[in-house]
């Protein structure tokens, strides 16, 4: 039983959200079989894609996955064809995606990831590449999203959003934070922040590329590197009245970060969404090292640490350094909210 019809509406705010996340795997392959019947139309009889059927096919694609999946990122690119090459057009469409689709049957309704789709296709060729994403969220962080906030309709795309905006931050602070002895590592997001943790022993999926040309349809799977980054969860949401000032400020010291990277930062975070996309190749600059390893310092720091959940790393910090801090020495009650 729910205590208030605010609780009630919540609760059907949010299992509209499980359901469309849910439904992607399934909207994933309802759009391969459609994709691989328009083309079969023409590869099959030995025929190229018309320029105009090639871009409605990229429209559709298009508003097939805006409607029926949770978009949290998104990227188009387009090549136009030439006075040299009349027929050399080419599109490419691609999205971050949040899938509710954990193969651990207890953990379905609980765990949302973040997955990679792209779609690039030519006259000759279409092809699709799903990928999945190091980083995810539990149920209960879009529950708390839903309740700290004001007027929140969109909890898991919010979260979503935030994940993908922030990947940069999630992929280049893994080895200070792992360094430290701990893994809890927080992240801004709208209107206060996620706390979760890097998981270094979790699976990581493989990817799969599907080619429709003249030959057919060709499936290759894409293997995860051995030096695939660890899984990062967030668990739940702290809106800003819960948070702590040492909390507000290490938020705050990401956002610095984040803009000391300035173009190269964006730049990052698209190569590491999609690296495989052809049009625009992935330009592979990256973050500058100094700004990467400035994060080393930071969570050293016993107050970062004990920002991000890290209070014996902190305590730790302090002894080393021969400090009297009593605000980590007090006994203190613990650091995620009560459910």
């Amino acid at each position: 039983m729910f205590e208030s019809a605010e609780d009630y509406i919540l609760h059907r705010k949010l299992a509209n959200e499980t359901a469309l996340s849910r439904q992607a795997q399934a909207t994933l392959g309802e759009l391969l079989t459609d994709v691989g019947d328009r083309v079969e139309v023409f590869f099959a009889n030995n025929r190229r894609l018309k320029g105009s059927a090639l871009r409605e096919l990229f429209e559709d694609i298009d508003e097939t996955v805006r409607a029926r999946m949770t978009v949290v990122r998104s990227r188009h690119d387009e090549r136009p064809p030439t006075k040299a090459r009349p027929k050399s057009e080419a599109f490419e469409a691609m999205y971050a995606v949040v899938s509710n689709q954990e193969a651990d049957s207890e953990q379905r309704e609980r765990i949302f990831r973040l997955h990679s789709l792209r779609f690039f296709g030519t006259r000759k060729q279409v092809v699709v590449q799903v990928d999945s994403l190091p980083v995810a969220f539990r149920k209960h962080a879009a529950s708390r999203r839903h309740q700290r906030g004001e007027n929140v309709d969109h909890a898991v795309q919010e979260i979503g959003e935030s994940l993908a905006q922030w990947f940069p931050l999630i992929l280049c602070s893994e080895n200070p934070v792992l360094d430290t002895g701990a893994n809890s590592f927080s992240i801004p997001a709208e209107e206060g922040m996620l706390l979760g943790y890097y998981d270094s022993s979790a699976a990581v999926p493989m990817g799969h590329r599907y080619r429709f040309n003249g030959i057919g349809v060709h499936q290759d799977d894409v293997p995860a590197s051995p030096l695939a980054p660890a899984l990062y969860c967030a668990n739940t949401f702290i809106g800003t009245a819960e948070m702590q000032q040492n909390q507000i400020d290490l938020m705050q010291c990401f956002s610095t970060w984040r803009k000391a990277g300035a173009d190269r930062y964006e730049t990052m975070l698209e190569d590491s969404l999609w690296p495989d996309r052809e049009i625009s190749p992935a330009a592979g600059a990256g973050i500058p090292d100094h700004i990467v390893d400035a994060l080393g310092p930071l969570f050293r720091d016993a107050r970062a640490l004990r920002a991000m959940g890290h209070r014996v790393s902190a305590r730790r910090q302090c002894a080393d350094a021969d400090m009297d801090d009593p605000e980590i020495a007090e006994e203190e009650e613990a650091f995620l909210p009560s459910p």
